[in-house]
């Protein structure tokens, strides 16, 4: 915000929560999960490594964020701060669970828990009301949005429905 307060040049800003879609690098959380079931499922894997599954997240599909990212340029108001979240968070062992009933797998998988950062924040929130009053809501829903993101990490790894 330095270069709108310093110059007065238009800077919009908008701060995204954890993202989601497809694809994404395997390192972010969602399609790490699928592609090491998609091993569990199609290849013998045994099990899967996570970090902390309690921690609860704020996620974000990215078709929302291109719709937000257009209202705000569109607000002729820039200088401002937009968070940009559903506002709400769900357990990241919730996520695990709704793609392990996605591909048919059995909800007791062998889940081997790597130790976390010491340092984890346990839950992250964004406050959205700095944007709704552009009439701005997500509206993804995560359950399609997560079908859509295995069939397509499904597809992209060469496995068959």
């Amino acid at each position: 915000m330095d270069l709108f307060n310093k110059y007065n040049l238009p800077v919009f800003l908008v701060r995204p929560f954890n993202l989601y879609g497809t694809g994404q690098q395997k390192t972010f959380v969602i399609p790490a999960f699928i592609n090491s079931l998609l091993k569990v499922k199609y290849e013998g894997e045994t099990g899967l490594n996570t970090g902390n599954l309690e921690a609860e997240r704020d996620f974000l599909n990215v078709s929302d964020v291109v719709k937000a990212e257009w209202l705000v340029l569109q607000s002729d108001t820039p200088g401002k701060a937009n968070n940009l979240g559903p506002g709400q968070v769900i357990k990241i062992q919730e996520i695990l669970m709704k793609i392990i009933d996605i591909l048919g797998l059995d909800r007791h998988i062998n889940i081997v828990r790597q130790s976390d950062c010491g340092n984890q924040v346990k839950t992250i929130t964004a406050d959205i009301t700095g944007i709704t009053w552009l009439g701005w809501a997500p509206v993804a829903d995560m359950d399609a949005s997560l079908r859509e993101i295995v069939r397509y990490e499904m597809t992209h790894a060469g496995y068959k429905n």
